[in-house]
């Protein structure tokens, strides 16, 4: 089984498809799957090398190897002209050093005007992304774990409809304790027509890095290539006794104006509240909130 994993995660880096390095802005779609996952790591602007919860199968899914407790987890993101994202995780260790989450996202936009062919307003339309995944990673050695995620999403809008499958792959690794490493792809995979358009995935290549200076400070960053352009994030970590969390971070991820977020986390024993948020400019502001529960014993350390 390993083996097969490993194979299949060194496929999907090395041979990306010719959408990977092509295209510019709005040259895919699907582009919901591109919105990050996860309060905290939204808040530090970056993620791939320091994210371990239900979230991590988005930011890299090596990450999930990680793992330490079943977590359970339910996370809202509001956004702005009532675009909202709403996400259920669930991850869990396994025997063999090996983890798996399953992750359901649902996407939805409310209050768009209808109109004929002759500029007549109609009603409202509705409109929705859907996502399921499912996402299996191992720690291979004592500094090396990777990961793959198999998912299945599809757009409607109104009475037209889009369907697609993709992998996700990562690898994380740890060269010097407390510092690791990450790389991977997103959004390798098919889709069919959409309101009688061929419609290609955003892929998106990443790479990044995470450092825990002291016990109290954490440092990210990510570097990622998508639609034909390289664009990177930052951010930090502050902790108090475990309790208490800061974050701030920067990106330009997407194709709105270069974004500063920050966020704060509360964690009291297996409850752990996470909030942050990011301006988009004249758009206005991107909160998210998330709640973790962690349960269940400690897999044993082999």
């Amino acid at each position: 089984m390993s083996r097969k994993l490993l194979l299949l995660i060194t496929l999907a880096i090395a041979f990306p498809s010719s959408n990977l390095l092509g295209g510019g802005p709005g040259s895919s779609s699907f582009d919901f799957l591109n919105i990050p996952a996860g309060a905290r790591e939204s808040a530090m602007g970056s993620g791939s090398a320091v994210a371990r919860g239900a979230g991590a199968a988005w930011w890299n899914p090596g990450g999930i190897a990680y793992l330490e407790r079943m977590t359970f987890a339910l996370s809202y993101n509001s956004w702005f002209e009532g675009i909202s994202r709403q996400r259920a995780g669930w991850a869990f260790p396994m025997e063999n050093r090996s983890a798996g989450a399953v992750n359901l996202l649902v996407h939805s936009v409310s209050g768009i005007d209808g109109y004929d062919w002759y500029g007549t307003p109609t009603s409202e339309l509705k409109a929705g992304s859907y996502a399921l995944s499912y996402t299996q990673a191992r720690r291979f050695t004592d500094y090396a774990a990777a990961g793959i995620s198999l998912k299945g999403f599809a757009e409607t809008l109104d009475d037209e409809s889009g369907l697609g499958a993709a992998v996700d792959a990562g690898a994380l690794l740890e060269p010097l304790e407390n510092f690791w490493l990450s790389m991977g792809v997103r959004n390798l995979g098919i889709s069919g027509s959409f309101i009688d358009e061929n419609e290609s995935l955003p892929v998106t290549a990443f790479a990044g890095a995470g450092l825990m200076v002291n016990r109290y400070l954490m440092l990210s960053s990510d570097l990622i290539y998508l639609d034909g352009e390289m664009r990177y994030g930052a951010g930090a970590e502050a902790g108090i006794w475990d309790l208490l969390f800061f974050r701030a971070g920067w990106n330009n991820f997407t194709d709105e104006p270069d974004s500063f977020q920050a966020g704060a986390g509360w964690r009291f024993r297996n409850l752990i509240f996470d909030y942050s948020y990011a301006p988009y400019g004249d758009l206005g502001l991107s909160h998210r909130v998330e709640i973790s529960f962690e349960y269940g014993p400690p897999p044993l350390i082999e």
